[in-house]
């Protein structure tokens, strides 16, 4: 098994299996995230990374419905699949919806990649 490296904001990320983990929610696929823990015990880091639902479905070999289905298909065309590009998949848990915590984990993920941009749409609101 080796270690997946994924790229995010121009930085490379070493996910290795223990590390990582899928949330996949069915009422929310908007919310779906990828955890990882990467630190020791002294120095704990947890990363969670949103907006990357073709990257989830991917690392967890999972499809909850048919679009999903075919975003896994693409994803596996064009990267081969993660099992053999690594040998191990991510743990997946699969909830109904998020916690508030999640909740609020997202919509301050929202806020970074807004944060260098003068619009907001109008729908953002809603979540806050």
């Amino acid at each position: 098994m080796k270690p997946f490296i994924l790229k995010l904001d121009g930085q490379e990320h070493i996910i290795e299996p223990d590390e990582c983990e899928v949330r996949l929610f069915r009422e929310r696929p908007d919310m779906d995230y990828l955890s990882v823990d990467d630190g020791d015990e002294e120095e704990h880091r947890e990363m969670w990374v949103f907006n990357r639902r073709e990257i989830c479905l991917w690392i967890g070999n999972i499809a909850l419905n048919a679009n999903d289905k075919e975003d896994l298909r693409t994803m596996n065309k064009e990267h081969g699949s993660f099992k053999k590009h690594c040998g191990w998949l991510g743990r997946v848990v699969i909830e109904s919806l998020p916690t508030q915590f999640e909740e609020e984990m997202y919509i301050a993920s929202l806020m970074k990649d807004l944060k260098n941009t003068d619009y907001i749409p109008k729908d953002f609101y809603k979540f806050l």
